[in-house]
């Protein structure tokens, strides 16, 4: 009995000694503690503070989130004093407040995905972060959906965390990257008449950008332009400002750049206290076009005026009518992207020319026809520089989708010459007077593969004015010549 009795309490003992390194929440087995390392295999959701494995924080000192997890929720791995590295799995782009705070050894952080939504303070006072590794998203994305929450940085909130100083390890391919920014009403509101005086105007206080984006807006520094969409919810309009240019630095951007302000009346927008506005931000490279940084406010999220808000002021006549939205066209290389071709509208079969060969479609990859005579600029770029000619396509074979440029044929500022060898992008804008109707992103890939041929201008213009004066001094030359002669021979006689 003793024997048994003795059996049955060392049984007990084993159990209770592996409960303390093993932990389960259930026969589902959605995490595991084994080791000092705790692996979670289903979502945590971000409505709770509690969870199972909180009882044994002190025994964890490495967590695993597994793929197929997509959301870590509040305090999830908050306060674990042993914790010093952190992997999330390649499904994992949700983290809720706190979700990592608190553990001061915490020394790598690796996520397999973008993230897309960062709560506030997810590493606050978890200051001995020492590598952050990121996968397809660079570390200015990274660091512009974290300080659009507080304590997350320095930047908001005053007080410095892991990620502050932290070294940044991006894997994967961030070329194509567009930074999410999180657009919403200022701090100070959401419309308003400012300043004060005769120079007042109606303004959106549009907030999600920052020092490092609107320092790039004006002045000799200025690389972005950008384009702001207002949708009416209540009328169901959407107006567009295209590559909004800002006339007066000072009064439309916040000192700290966190805000923009934006002139809506001077653009045909008229806010009216009893509708709701979504507003979109969309800044692109002035050089390529190519979108950097881009996002949109909670639908209606502007409505409400300031507290000293009466009503707007419309300029009379309105500066800058509403200009409708670009239709969205899609570019790609076709035939090897440049090649010399004898079949030449401009210089017939008799002398090849060099073209550029631009596939183009909608946005849905089917066939467009778009006015050759339209104003057509071409953005081509290379290793930091680039040059904007422009130049309607000399032929179009609409059954392969392909547009031909002779771009060596442009005259001055129009004319750009291919270096072989040399990778290029392409950015396609077609103008309707100035009205912008076709608008493509810059495309990469556009590689010269041989010399390109350099013509003399076409049908050069026939200026005889200095050959005329030329030969009438080459005659009177002549002339005198031939009088010096017979005036020798008729003294000699």
């Amino acid at each position: 009995m003793k024997k048994t009795v003795s059996l049955a309490l060392v049984v007990l003992m084993i159990a209770a000694m592996f409960s303390v390194f093993t932990l389960a929440s259930s026969a589902d087995d959605d995490y595991t503690l084994a080791d000092g390392v705790l692996t979670v295999k289903a979502d945590i959701e971000c409505n709770t503070e509690e969870y199972p494995w909180h009882a044994n924080r002190a025994e964890v000192t490495k967590v695993v989130v597994a793929d197929g997890v997509t959301k870590v929720g509040h305090h999830a791995f908050t306060l674990m004093e042993n914790l010093t590295e952190i992997t999330f799995g390649k499904d994992a782009t949700v983290f809720g407040n706190d979700a990592f705070s608190g553990c001061p050894n915490l020394k790598t952080v690796t996520f397999n995905a973008p993230v897309t939504s960062i709560g506030q303070g997810i590493a606050y006072n978890s200051k001995a972060i020492e590598t952050v590794n990121l996968y397809n998203q660079s570390e200015e994305a990274f660091k512009t959906l974290a300080a659009a929450k507080p304590y997350n940085l320095a930047s908001n909130g005053g007080i410095s965390t892991g990620f502050d100083t932290c070294t940044y390890v991006v894997k994967g391919n961030v070329s194509d990257e567009v930074i999410k920014l999180a657009v919403a009403p200022s701090r100070f509101g959401q419309y308003e008449n400012w300043p004060a005086d005769e120079t007042a105007k109606t303004w959106f206080l549009v907030g999600g950008t920052s020092k490092a984006i609107t320092d790039k807006l004006t002045g000799e520094g200025k690389t972005l332009n950008m384009k702001v969409t207002v949708v009416d919810e209540t009328e169901g309009k959407t107006y567009v400002i295209p590559k909004y240019f800002f006339d007066t630095p000072a009064r439309e951007i916040y000192s700290d750049g966190t805000f923009v302000r934006i002139a809506v009346c001077e653009y045909g927008i008229i806010p009216d206290a009893t509708h709701a506005y979504t507003v979109s931000l969309e800044f692109s490279d002035v050089a390529t076009g190519k979108v950097k940084y881009a996002g949109t406010s909670a639908v209606g999220a502007f409505n409400k005026p300031s507290a000293t808000f009466t009503e707007p002021i419309i300029p009379d006549p309105i500066p800058h009518p509403q200009v409708p939205e670009a239709t969205k066209i899609k570019i790609v290389g076709k035939f090897g992207n440049w090649e010399n071709w004898v079949n030449s509208p401009n210089k017939g079969d008799a002398e090849a020319v060099t073209q550029l060969l631009v596939g183009i479609t909608d946005e849905a990859g089917k066939k467009i026809d778009i006015d050759a005579s339209l104003t057509w600029k071409l953005t081509i770029s290379a290793d930091g520089t680039s040059k904007t000619i422009t130049l309607s396509p000399a032929t179009k074979a609409l059954d392969y989708d392909l547009y031909r440029f002779e771009t060596c044929l442009g005259e001055g500022e129009n004319q750009f010459v291919p270096v072989k060898g040399t990778d290029y992008t392409v950015k396609i804008e077609v103008y309707e007077g100035e009205v912008l109707k076709y608008e493509s992103e810059a495309v990469s890939g556009f590689t010269c593969p041989m010399d390109p041929i350099v013509p003399t201008p076409v049908n050069p213009p026939v200026d005889t004015g200095d050959a005329t004066a030329l030969i009438v001094v080459l005659s009177l030359v002549a002339m005198i010549g031939t009088a010096l002669v017979v005036s020798k021979k008729v003294l000699a006689k």
